[in-house]
């Protein structure tokens, strides 16, 4: 009777979740560069440049009639020409007729409006060629977004010990001694 009770539970749950509302994407773009200098002195370099090739797992899946949605995105910069993937934009969270809340590892609002530049983390995007804004610095947060009225939206962002120069360093202790 046991094996009954637990098959139909098991049948119950696997026709709930193939009914669910569920989108789901993985994607990127490979841009990359062979780049040969000569000085004219007969001295000559090639090298193999990144030119903003990034990978991204994002989904969606509806966990209420009343349009309340599980959103989820992981996105990574591929810096082969670095040695290794830096974060992008990277949270779960979730969407309603309120707004959408996202918790995760994101850049600030600022990032937003202003493109490449954001002041608050004196990122020189000019001098840089977008290097500084492009790899890390994206604040372990919370996020609001609001529900876009009559053409005008906002976005609220909480980043706690954001000021902490070492904040993103993935390597600087959480706990001291």
């Amino acid at each position: 009777m046991k094996k009954l009770h637990i098959t139909f539970a098991a049948a119950l749950l696997c026709a709930a979740a193939a009914h669910a509302e569920t989108t789901n994407r993985i994607g990127g773009r490979i841009f990359s560069a062979i780049e040969y200098e000569s000085d004219g002195d007969g001295n000559a370099t090639t090298t193999f440049s990144d030119l903003n090739s990034r990978l991204w797992i994002m989904g969606s899946e509806k966990v209420s009639d009343n349009g309340l949605t599980l959103i989820y995105g992981l996105n990574s910069f591929v810096a082969h020409d670095y040695n290794g993937w830096a974060t992008d934009d990277s949270y779960i969270g979730l969407r309603g007729s309120l707004g959408t809340v996202r918790v995760g590892r994101m850049s600030t609002p600022v990032h937003y409006m202003t493109g490449h530049q954001d002041e608050f983390e004196g990122n020189n995007y000019t001098q840089t060629m977008g290097r500084m804004t492009r790899f890390g610095n994206r604040a372990i947060s919370v996020v609001y977004d609001s529900v876009p009225k009559k053409g005008f939206s906002y976005r609220l962002m909480a980043a706690p010990g954001y000021n902490n120069p070492n904040y993103n360093d993935p390597g600087y202790p959480t706990k001291t001694a």
